[in-house]
């Protein structure tokens, strides 16, 4: 059981982001009935500040799981924060093709990986 309040609360956010990308993708295949309506720019915030968090707990890593981890956290925080940065009028470019699916899969990835980081060293 992880201790400590950082791991406590990345075990809480993984499994709260995990939960919102797994309704979401057993909405889009018709095994529930439901599902949880948020904006494509909502979910980009979610996913930009999760990856946030992940760099964090993986810095405190050691071993190959902080590489994986980093590395999947480094894209999610790429692919969420260009839209994010274009919707702003930061950037002028944006990434084509995202769509809502894709965002779907990347909050059980990231999801997945927060809930292994906190029950590392």
């Amino acid at each position: 059981m992880p201790f400590g309040a950082r791991k406590n609360l990345g075990l809480l956010l993984g499994v709260l982001i995990l939960i919102v990308g797994l309704i979401a993708m057993l909405n889009k295949i018709k095994i529930l009935p439901f599902g949880i309506p948020l904006s494509i720019n909502f979910l980009a915030w979610i996913l930009a500040a999760g990856g946030l968090y992940l760099i964090i707990e993986s810095v405190t890593e050691i071993g190959a799981k902080r590489s994986i981890a980093l590395l999947v956290a480094f894209a999610i925080l790429v692919l969420t924060l260009i839209p994010i940065l274009n919707s702003l009028g930061a950037v002028a470019f944006s990434i084509p093709g995202l769509s809502l699916t894709l965002y779907h899969i990347l909050l059980v990835v990231e999801g997945a990986f927060l809930v292994i980081n906190a029950f590392g060293t």
